[in-house]
């Protein structure tokens, strides 16, 4: 789920703006085998992010500045699986993520 509401500011428009995002898969052995026979996730996942975004221009120029909260939890695969996101990245392979505050320029050409 993610919402955003636009306020009008002279020229400009402040964007508050929520994110928040679970899943919650197999947690035992056999459910997580089952889910890794059919290529999907297990364990759980959440992710809430709040920030705001300043619009410099209609649509072409944003900065923005948002913190992430994550949290997992891989279940029987314990330390070191890539059960969900959480705990995996494509090109890296064996993770796990952490919060971030993280500054932005968005810039549409």
């Amino acid at each position: 789920l993610r919402m955003g509401y636009n306020i009008q500011v002279g020229k400009y428009v402040l964007q508050p703006a929520g994110l928040i995002m679970f899943f919650e898969g197999g947690m035992d052995g056999p459910a997580q085998a089952q889910a890794r026979t059919l290529k999907m996730g297990a364990g759980k996942e959440q992710t809430i992010d709040l920030g705001i975004n300043w619009f410099l221009n209609k649509r072409d120029l944003v900065i923005q500045l948002h913190y992430t909260l994550h949290q997992g939890d891989a279940g029987a695969a314990g330390p070191g699986s890539t059960v969900n996101a959480f705990f995996n990245q494509t090109t890296v392979g064996a993770i796990r993520r952490g919060d971030w505050l993280g500054l932005g320029f968005n810039a549409i050409f």
